[in-house]
């Protein structure tokens, strides 16, 4: 097997795809802070903590794909399987919470590299 280089259309395409992976996590997280900080100027919103934005979902959502996207790349990393490892188990953790607790979400269902360019938010 031969290193990728930048050269490469497999190396392209990965890495259009981990950048679209990690801006939708970072667009999740961004939301989930957006509606932390909310509740800290504004409390809670009758008998509930937060609005529509659902923070702990998004950020189970954004652990889910920044997970995905550090596994993806230490996959070369002999040294890192132990952390791997990790990173599964908290992914695993965040399907079951995510499948068990909140509604059905579209980037769970569909994985985010599979996202219409035009849909991810940049």
């Amino acid at each position: 097997m031969t290193e990728a280089t930048p050269t490469d259309d497999t190396w392209a395409t990965d890495l259009t795809r981990h950048k679209r992976g990690a801006m939708l996590a970072a667009s999740l997280a961004s939301d989930a802070t957006t509606e932390l900080l909310r509740f800290n100027l504004e409390g809670p919103i009758c008998n509930w903590p937060f609005g529509d934005a659902a923070p702990i979902e998004k950020l189970a959502e954004a652990l889910l794909h920044a997970g995905r996207l550090e596994v993806q790349i230490l996959e070369a990393q002999p040294m890192a399987t132990e952390y791997r490892d990790g990173l599964g188990q908290l992914a695993a953790a965040c399907v079951k919470f995510l499948e068990d607790h909140c509604s059905g979400s579209p980037v769970l269902l569909g994985v985010a590299e599979d996202i219409p360019e035009s849909e991810v938010p940049y």
